[in-house]
């Protein structure tokens, strides 16, 4: 779906974007169990989280580049280690070591809006059923965004850099981690916790919904852990 070059000097970062394929939608082991995408949790787009779907399995229903033409670049302030989640109208919302969050039109690459962070965003956002944007950010919050012009619903603030990237249950609460050593289960309306659990060292890892609902998540303790829905 993209790849990355131009990272000698560390600044420039190339995305290839081409259009959607007709390919067959794969199959995933949760369409039996959880909700329909856009029902309620994740948003039903061809990408809109890190990983794809819930259970993280990384794989597209549409078939891919077959060539490495071009069809457009933008560069950011810095470094990208974020990676791009994509709303229904196709745009691809992705952030930046330049503290930015960007929303970019899929045609041509160009900005549909930023928004401001106090450092770097190297989460990628998770897309809800709304089209809110989630996402991380290393001056420790959560984000919840409008899609429409990057506006600010809630914020959440942890004790520490938000790495991990958001994954959305399927009725719409928002897991995380954070270098503050604890999960996070956040409210989508207001950002609030539904509950947190504190492990042993940081959580970068990216949780992944199982079929049952149970969250499973890694951390940096040495135990990956799964609680229940």
């Amino acid at each position: 779906m993209d790849d990355i070059s131009g990272l000698a000097d560390k600044t420039n970062v190339r995305y290839k974007v081409t259009a959607y394929g007709d390919g067959a939608p794969g199959q995933n082991s949760n369409e039996a169990v959880m909700p329909p995408p856009g029902t309620t949790g994740l948003a039903a787009t061809p990408w809109p989280k890190f990983h794809a779907d819930y259970a993280n399995t990384g794989r597209s229903a549409y078939v891919g580049a077959q060539t490495n033409a071009i069809k457009w670049t933008y560069t950011t302030g810095s470094v990208v280690q974020s990676s791009p989640a994509i709303g229904a109208d196709g745009t691809v919302y992705i952030g930046s070591n330049d503290n930015n969050v960007y929303a970019l039109n899929p045609s041509d690459g160009s900005v549909k809006w930023t928004y401001t962070t106090a450092n770097s965003v190297q989460s990628s956002p998770a897309i809800g059923a709304d089209g809110t944007i989630y996402v991380g950010g290393w001056d420790n919050n959560v984000y919840a965004l409008n899609p429409a012009d990057g506006s600010v619903k809630w914020t959440h603030m942890t004790g520490g850099v938000v790495w991990s990237s958001p994954a959305i249950g399927a009725d719409g609460t928002i897991y995380v981690g954070g270098w503050d050593n604890n999960v996070y289960a956040l409210n989508p309306a207001d950002g609030s916790v539904k509950w947190m659990y504190a492990t042993a060292n940081s959580v970068e890892s990216s949780p992944a919904i199982g079929a049952d609902g149970t969250v499973y998540v890694g951390s940096l303790d040495g135990n990956v852990y799964a609680f229940g829905p």
